[in-house]
Order: structure tokens, then sequence, then C-alpha cells
């Protein structure tokens, strides 16, 4: 038996899986000592969706829990809007549509279509330009979301060395314990 994976997760593993470590080095820390300025502005545009103060359309869903018991996933949807059956993530400024960023969508979608609530359309909201990025729902990203699931349940720390992508250590939260 597997426990629950956190939807975020999923970021963090495409990201680079060594992440998910490093931040549970981090986990009882104050979050002032290593959060970016992008991380920073991402909480403070989340503030108004997890008090649940975003909209009050009755038919919009704002912070609300969900999980996945096929699956095994847990975790929070940004907005819903029951009308239009979209889901939307919202990210501070979304410079390219990340893997990751599709994964934790799918997996909400996921979520909710278990809960018998139909999903019709997935947006990513990049606030800071009020962008927004749809991203075509088929089950051939549910099968993708199922392969990630899996590779993060058979994933091993040991002997595994943090991504080799410079890039993406320099945007890392936690590349000050890189080695």
């Amino acid at each position: 038996m597997h426990g629950y994976i956190q939807i975020s997760t999923l970021n963090d593993f495409l990201f680079d899986p060594m992440s998910i470590y490093f931040h549970s080095v981090y986990q009882s820390f104050n979050t002032s000592l290593y959060h970016s300025i992008d991380q920073i502005r991402g909480i403070e545009c989340h503030k108004s969706i997890d008090k649940k103060t975003y909209t009050s359309r009755k038919d919009v869903w704002q912070g609300t829990p969900v999980m996945s018991a096929n699956l095994g996933l847990v975790g929070k949807i940004d907005l819903f809007y029951f009308k239009e059956k979209k889901l939307v993530e919202r990210k501070y400024k979304i410079k390219k549509t990340y893997d990751g960023y599709v994964m934790q969508l799918v997996a909400q979608a996921v979520c909710l279509e278990e809960r018998g609530i139909t999903v019709k359309k997935l947006v990513l909201y990049s606030i800071s330009d009020n962008k927004s990025y749809e991203i075509e729902y088929s089950p051939i990203l549910v099968y993708s979301l199922s392969l990630l699931i899996s590779k993060i349940r058979q994933y091993q720390t040991i002997d595994k060395s943090p991504s080799s992508n410079q890039r993406k250590r320099e945007r890392c939260i936690y590349k000050n314990l890189y080695w």
C-alpha cells in the first residue's frame, strides 16, 4: 500500500526529483530563509484562493481539497467554474507551459472526475500578464500522469545526483544544497 502523493509533488519531480528530498530538508525551516522572490509572489497571489475570497460567485470552487483514491493523489484546486466546467491553475508568471504545470492540472481534473464532476476545459493562468493557456485534456495526458506517478513511486534517491542542467539548478530554490 502506497501513501498519497501531493499533486504539487508532480511538478517538483519533473523539475528535478532531488528537489523533493531538499524540500524535506528545509521543511522545518522558516520559509523566508529559502523562498525566492518568485515563490513569495506566487504565495501572495494564492492567498485569496486559500482564503476563498477570490470571488463571491457560488458556482466557483476556490482552494478546494481534492483526492484520487485510484491514483493515490491529494491536493487542492485553485479554481473550478461549474457552469463552464473549467479548471484553472493560477501561477504568478508563466513563461512556458512546463510539463509539471500540465501534470498538476491533469491530476486535479482526474480528482474531480473521480468525484463525478465533468471537466471540459483545463486552463493555466498567468497572473502577472493576464494570459491564459488552454490545455487539451486527453486520455494521453491521463496515461502520462499514471506513468509519472509510477516513476515517482519507484524513484530511489540513493546514488542519485541532482539535475546536471545548470539552468534548472540556478532557478531551484534549493540551489545552495546542490553539491
